[in-house]
């Protein structure tokens, strides 16, 4: 498979996928860890399309750069580790980025995006390797 190909592929599957699983990781994290006072499901269920609408305008640019990166990478670095920090930093950065613009700087909203950035990342590198028609990957234990 060519370089092009597979930064094509990486970038189609992180862009429609990646939000996604970003906001099915969020909704969770806000009730248990933010301890939100009423029940986000419904809450959320009731407003389906403005959620997906701003999920995507928030982190399709993060998924398209993680997954642009992540095809840039050398066989050697194509690991679970690389691509959750990629994930991690794109996510962070564009969050930071977002927050200082709009003048409304919160931490929560940084470490919310950052952990649902690699959880999503961690998520693609699976989904393309299944893709790909490879194994998952496999665990691999240190003996001391």
């Amino acid at each position: 498979m060519s370089k092009m190909h597979q930064i094509k592929r990486n970038a189609v599957w992180f862009t429609l996928l990646g939000p996604l699983i970003g906001l099915l990781v969020a909704i969770p994290v806000m009730q248990i860890i933010l301890d939100y006072p009423f029940p986000l499901f419904p809450y959320f269920a009731n407003r389906l399309s403005l959620l997906l609408v701003l999920t995507y305008i928030w982190g399709s640019l993060p998924a398209l750069s993680a997954g642009i990166i992540t095809a840039c990478f050398s066989p050697f670095y194509q690991k679970l580790s690389f691509f959750a920090l990629v994930g991690a930093l794109t996510s962070a950065l564009f969050s930071i980025i977002m927050t200082v613009y709009l003048s409304d700087f919160d931490l929560e909203i940084v470490g919310l995006s950052t952990f649902c950035g690699t959880v999503s990342s961690v998520i693609m590198y699976q989904t393309l390797r299944y893709l790909q028609g490879e194994p998952p990957a496999q665990k691999t234990h240190a003996c001391l």
